[in-house]
């Protein structure tokens, strides 16, 4: 893994999904002048479910930026440690590692 020096997270508020991570890894069908700096933008949910887990909270989070089409995978412990995978049709597959707040 590679540890981020600055901060990166994804916020949900109602029907917003604000994502701002980093992607390193390997990019495909990506249109020409078409950035690849990451997971930075903010878009519409479009579908969503959760699940108990036995430590904790599986949840996934569908949302469309552009042509690419993302699954967000939160799996959340009893502590707010977590573990989040991102699935692109545009992007090889990753994972990120940290905790999950409310917002103030």
């Amino acid at each position: 893994g590679i540890r981020l020096n600055y901060s990166c997270d994804v916020q949900l508020k109602d029907s917003i999904m604000i994502s701002y991570l980093p992607f390193m890894g390997r990019s495909y069908n990506l249109a020409p002048g078409q950035p690849n700096s990451g997971f930075d933008f903010t878009g519409e949910i479009e579908d969503y479910a959760y699940k108990k887990r036995k430590k904790g909270y599986q949840v996934k989070v569908d949302v469309k930026n552009g042509p690419d089409y993302l699954k967000y995978t939160f799996y959340i412990t009893g502590s707010g440690a977590s573990t989040l995978t991102v699935s692109s049709t545009q992007r090889q597959s990753i994972s990120y590692y940290g905790s999950i707040g409310t917002l103030q």
